[in-house]
């Protein structure tokens, strides 16, 4: 209900007393009804008349009832935004970036369940790495989805190859990186795992039982306490960190737009309500929530030594703000082995949610300087046979025989190959816009679903 924006209050209130308006409006029409049946009118007027005395009076009956319903719903919303920006003010939010979350910062509307109760549901899922042997982690993850979390989130088979070849390829990516560092330091890991967008948290919690310090990011408060819960049942839990921010290319305030810890947790604009997208689980909890977002650049600045450096990993997958994000970035990706890893998903169709076109400039030179001034390569994960980057392609999208980071693997272990990006104006434009565009997906063309994206810092070691 509230758009991306520090001024959520005077929107909140503008919407509501909308909503109210048109709500008399409706209720002034039904009162007509009611005159027109009391003062008879000219003939010419009495069949009309007399239809709405016949049919028309349950009708506005029903909507008088639902409206009082759309009332209470109103009320109880501005009700709860009106004692969160009166008790968390904005430059407080903002001031809170680097606390960790705990589930004593759980807003007193959020009805959860005993984390004692979800440990119940838990089992361990084993994860085995490719070209990791003698290895297995474990990472405690539902054996079904809790009915009160989400009515569309995951279950452990969507990380794994078969049955998807996207996560899968990230499953085995994360675990080879962070095994090639501890294999270099047995005695002491250096760095740190960071996930924007953890979601329920599988990734975070892999790295966990490697023994890496994760930090997990999310704007959902829902998502948190899920794996708050899941990590519960881990002797190493303690290198888990939890933050209820978002990233963006600005420091502000923002308001969570779906209900639970749906797979696609985002704060929604003015475009995208626009667009007609439905908001999922709007009865769950976790609507209306503020959250502080922040530049990551000034994230690991507030952090200084309690975020172990270097970032080995940083995995995101923001559902269209990646594109804000990597302007919020520069600096650490500017800096000498700082950030080692960065895996992310890459949807330029979805940027329109946070005010950019899928062409945005801006963005689209951002992702390139990654390349031609930050000294990282860039590869393209894992794809579908069909959304494959053709032959005619080849000269900007070399298809590798080999791992890059781990030689003894011959791809992404999903069964397709890495390719290398040499120029990344022409994957955008070439690949993400022109040749996706000529792929169907369910609703429409591929255009601007470029898919997942792994930079790898030059320079730095292996690992």
């Amino acid at each position: 209900l509230v758009g991306k924006n520090q001024n959520h209050g005077t929107t909140t209130r503008m919407v509501v007393t909308f909503c109210v308006a048109s709500a008399i409006a409706v209720l002034m029409l039904y009162q007509l009804v009611v005159v027109v049946q009391l003062f008879p009118l000219p003939s010419v007027l009495t069949t009309t008349s007399s239809a709405l005395s016949s049919d028309n009076m349950g009708l506005a009956a029903d909507l008088q009832n639902n409206l009082e319903q759309v009332h209470k719903k109103l009320d109880t919303l501005l009700e709860i935004t009106q004692h969160q920006q009166a008790s968390q003010p904005a430059n407080t939010l903002l001031d809170r970036i680097d606390q960790e979350w705990t589930v004593a910062s759980l807003p007193d509307s959020l009805e959860v369940v005993d984390a004692t109760k979800l440990i119940a549901k838990v089992s361990n899922v084993v994860v085995q790495i490719p070209g990791v042997p003698n290895q297995k982690f474990n990472v405690p993850f539902f054996k079904q989805i809790p009915d009160w979390l989400s009515s569309r989130t995951f279950t452990s088979l969507i990380f794994f190859c078969p049955p998807n070849g996207h996560e899968g390829t990230i499953t085995h990516l994360i675990g080879q990186i962070l095994s090639l560092g501890l294999s270099q330091m047995p005695d002491k890991f250096l760095g740190s795992f960071v996930d924007v967008g953890s979601n329920l948290g599988f990734y975070s919690l892999l790295a966990m039982d490697m023994d890496v310090p994760a930090f997990a990011f999310d704007i959902q408060p829902l998502c948190l306490y899920n794996l708050y819960s899941l990590a519960q049942t881990s002797p190493r839990r303690q290198h888990l960190h939890l933050f209820n921010v978002g990233m963006a290319d600005a420091p502000q305030v923002v308001t969570n737009a779906e209900g639970g810890c749906d797979y696609e947790n985002f704060y929604m604009t003015n475009d995208e309500r626009k667009s007609g997208h439905a908001i999922h689980d709007i009865t769950k909890a976790g609507v209306g929530v503020q959250v502080p977002v922040v530049r990551f650049d000034d994230w690991v600045k507030r952090m200084g030594n309690r975020l172990p450096l270097p970032v080995r990993v940083l995995k995101m997958d923001t559902e269209g703000a990646e594109g804000r994000i990597v302007l919020g970035m520069r600096e650490t990706l500017s800096a000498p082995c700082t950030l080692l890893n960065w895996i992310f998903e890459l949807t330029p169709a979805h940027w329109y949610r946070f005010g950019q076109d899928m062409k945005d400039e801006n963005a689209i030179q951002a992702y390139i300087d990654v390349v031609e001034k930050y000294n990282y390569k860039a590869y393209l994960m894992y794809m579908q046979p069909e959304r494959r980057p053709p032959p005619t392609l080849y000269d900007f999208m070399r298809p590798l025989e080999a791992h890059p980071a781990m030689p003894s693997q011959t791809d992404t272990g999903c069964g397709a190959p890495y390719y290398e990006v040499l120029d990344m104006r022409r994957f955008f434009l070439e690949y993400c816009m022109q040749f996706q565009s000529k792929v169907k997906r369910p609703g429409g063309s591929a255009e601007g679903y470029c898919g997942n994206i792994w930079f790898q810092k030059q320079g730095c070691g292996s690992a």
